[in-house]
């Protein structure tokens, strides 16, 4: 429990549930979901038969002024080692979940996490590929529902509240419930019974606010094999706000969770010229993201590639404050020069396309 959070594991499954958001005064989690929230799943690819976690213990793990944790341990059907931490911050308004298993050979198991939010009548986004995409919205009638490849963000929100769930390591989640799946047709291992369709349950519509991280699907062989094994780390990262469609907070969450900030430690004092606190470069677009600055490929000037967000043809003025521009120009993806753009000494403005990419070259001092 912090000043935000107050969470409750079921010691007999090890799946959260409740979590309580006291900024919000809401419960976030579905009491009547089959599972808790961040509940280990697997399904057999076979007979669709759902098993979770065994033998499950909870100890303290983390007990600090920065942060705490609990860890529950167990094991599960083609994972004889389960080790899940649930990780809350004194002063961050958000949950961190580390979920590492020791997978063996065992063919056919699907695996999942299952996230069960307790939203009404809900509304999914996520972040796909250089885009914002509402499921069953944004796609051609036909296309797969059953599951989704997410990049940094999935948000879930009922006008009232956003939840937004940041994938680190497993990017496909299914939103609404545990769709099935089907056996790969190019299968030896079994024969899926010939009066399954090939996809028995398609959703048409969400009805619960549930999302299912699926993790691991041991039903192919194909081109690769067919149980995947090893010792496998799978985190998320969990938060809570008010609904605010141009506040941009999932997407800020989905990226800072995905692209943590690394400390380096310096011995000694140097001397330089920098102030004690500046930024080295600052762009003037919410809704647009410095992705690379780096040298030029051809070592010739400094190369800037921006991403745009929100869907909004936007021009990002960016400043370099420590750097004399003498020359921009806009290239394409592989840094060939296109026009010469326009500049100051220390700025420099680009037009950006809705969720489009925009590269220049400067050449500076």
């Amino acid at each position: 429990e912090n000043r935000f959070y107050k969470v409750l594991i079921d010691s007999r499954t090890g799946g959260i549930k409740s979590i309580y958001d006291k900024e919000l005064g809401r419960e976030m989690v579905d009491p009547e979901a089959p599972y808790g929230l961040n509940q280990f799943v697997a399904r057999s690819s076979k007979t669709l038969e759902q098993r979770t976690i065994e033998n499950v213990k909870i100890n303290m793990g983390q007990k600090g002024p920065v942060c705490a944790s609990i860890i529950i341990t167990g094991g599960g059907v083609g994972c004889p080692q389960i080790t899940q931490e649930i990780t809350l911050y004194d002063n961050v308004k958000r949950i961190d979940i580390a979920n590492r298993i020791l997978k063996d050979y065992t063919p056919l198991w699907e695996i999942y996490f299952a996230f069960p939010f307790k939203i009404d009548n809900p509304d999914f986004q996520y972040e796909g590929s250089n885009a914002v995409v509402t499921p069953l919205v944004d796609q051609f009638p036909g296309s797969n529902t059953c599951y989704y490849a997410v990049q940094n963000w999935a948000k879930v929100s009922d006008k009232k509240i956003d939840i937004t769930l940041s994938p680190i390591e497993s990017h496909l989640l299914e939103f609404g419930g545990l769709w099935p799946c089907y056996i790969s047709p190019g299968m030896h291992i079994a024969v899926m019974p010939v009066d399954r369709k090939w996809i028995n349950s398609i959703p048409t519509e969400f009805t619960k606010g549930h999302i299912y991280a699926y993790v691991l699907d041991s039903n192919f062989r194909t081109n690769f094999s067919s149980a995947q094994q090893g010792d496998l780390l799978f985190r998320y990262s969990i938060t809570t706000n008010k609904c605010d469609l141009k506040s941009g907070k999932s997407r800020d969450f989905g990226w800072a969770t995905s692209n943590p900030l690394v400390p380096v430690i310096i011995e000694g004092k140097n001397e330089g010229q920098l102030e004690g606190n500046c930024s080295f470069a600052q762009i003037d677009q919410p809704n647009v993201l410095i992705l690379t600055m780096k040298q030029a490929e051809d070592e010739d000037g400094i190369v800037l590639r921006l991403i745009e967000t929100e869907g909004q043809i936007v021009d990002a003025t960016i400043t370099l404050p420590h750097l004399s521009i003498k020359k921009a120009c806009l290239t394409n993806l592989v840094e060939e020069n296109i026009k010469e753009i326009g500049f100051s000494e220390h700025k420099v403005t680009v037009p950006v396309k809705a969720f489009g990419i925009t590269t220049i070259r400067l050449q500076t001092n």
